[in-house]
């Protein structure tokens, strides 16, 4: 029975943990559209915003594009897909200090995502802003 109940505990504890670094994707996301030149795409009445990189330091070159709504203030959801991964949906649930992230891959077969899944991509944006920046020197 302890192991259960320790199994259960571990689950909460790793389920906070990727919600925590799901909510930094989220706002290293944001910060990312909002402060890179990128696209805007779409219809009149859906509009988004489309930040687009290519890493070619090594072959094969991968892509990377993370897109959100055209208000980067109200956005509720960021998406970010890296080339030969499945795309990664961030979404901001709750208002004030009670925000929550739920973090879940673009995928029917399995959306659900691990602690390692959600570093993986966290590393990936945070790589990106050190090359951009490396650029700008």
């Amino acid at each position: 029975m302890n192991n259960a109940i320790e199994r259960g505990r571990q689950y909460f504890k790793d389920e906070k943990e990727i919600g925590r670094v799901s909510g930094e994707i989220f706002r290293e996301a944001i910060d990312l559209l909002a402060t890179r030149p990128n696209l805007v795409k779409g219809v009149p009445f859906f509009r988004y915003r489309i930040f687009r990189f290519t890493d070619a330091s090594d072959q094969p070159d991968i892509d990377v594009e993370i897109k959100s709504g055209l208000d980067l203030k109200k956005a509720k959801k960021v998406y970010i897909r890296i080339q030969g991964l499945e795309t990664l949906v961030v979404q901001k649930e709750g208002w004030g200090d009670e925000k929550v992230f739920i973090a879940r891959k673009w995928s029917l077969d399995s959306p659900e995502v691990n602690e390692n899944d959600v570093r993986g991509y966290l590393n990936a944006i945070s790589q990106i802003k050190t090359k951009l920046n490396s650029r700008q020197m």
